[in-house]
């Protein structure tokens, strides 16, 4: 069995950071939903302990590099939230929508702004 394409690897790193995600939000009192199917602009909705609804746009890191992230499939829709979850660094950086809204990228300088910025859940 061969290495896995860079893709197929930067989708696992995706998927995982997904459910990391969506772990520390139920730890955290809230309800992590996942969309059935492919949602464009979203990868889940989270209800918060006072019951406000947030979608969030994940985005996974495996280096410590933390390089330019493209946010091409996060300005086509409504989005609360950008979460970047850094394995390298082992942080989330959750970003608010509206540093995000109608760019195509941020950077890695930008997202550092915003570590583990779990208030955007109460």
């Amino acid at each position: 069995m061969g290495r896995q394409p860079a893709k197929s690897r930067t989708a696992n790193v995706g998927r995982i950071a997904e459910l990391i995600f969506a772990a520390e939000a139920e730890s955290r009192g809230c309800t992590a939903c996942f969309p059935g199917g492919e949602v464009p602009h979203f990868d889940l909705i989270v209800v918060t302990p006072s019951n406000r609804k947030v979608a969030v746009q994940i985005k996974g890191q495996s280096t410590e590099l933390f390089s330019t992230i493209d946010l091409n499939s996060t300005t086509h829709g409504p989005l609360d939230l950008l979460a970047v979850f850094n394995a390298a660094q082992g942080g989330w950086f959750l970003v608010p929508a509206k540093v995000v809204a109608g760019r195509r990228t941020i950077t890695g300088a930008e997202v550092r702004k915003y570590p583990a910025n779990w208030n955007l859940l109460e």
